[in-house]
């Protein structure tokens, strides 16, 4: 966590946990996001986390993109496996 704090990175992107998160530790850092319910699912994410944004524990997937209009937005959409939007979340540009 130290390294991507350091470098001011925005978001940290990953997978395999057989579901959808949006993770944000408290303070400084990146925000956390899990892509990894395209097969296989699994319900085990505690809603008490203190961390936990948001979280869905059926198929589906993360897109991530940037705007040209709006260059300081990083915008994350989470879509279910219909491809119907479920979440959302912009992050500024550090």
């Amino acid at each position: 966590n130290f390294l991507l704090e350091k470098n001011a990175v925005n978001a940290y992107l990953c997978g395999h946990d057989h579901n959808l998160q949006h993770l944000k530790p408290k303070g400084p850092g990146p925000e956390y996001f899990v892509s990894g319910a395209g097969s296989s699912t699994r319900q085990d994410v505690d809603p008490r986390r203190a961390d936990l944004r948001w979280s869905h524990e059926s198929q589906g997937f993360l897109l991530f993109s940037w705007s040209k209009s709006s260059p300081d937005v990083f915008q994350v959409d989470a879509h279910d496996i219909s491809g119907k939007l479920i979440y959302s979340a912009t992050l500024p540009r550090r």
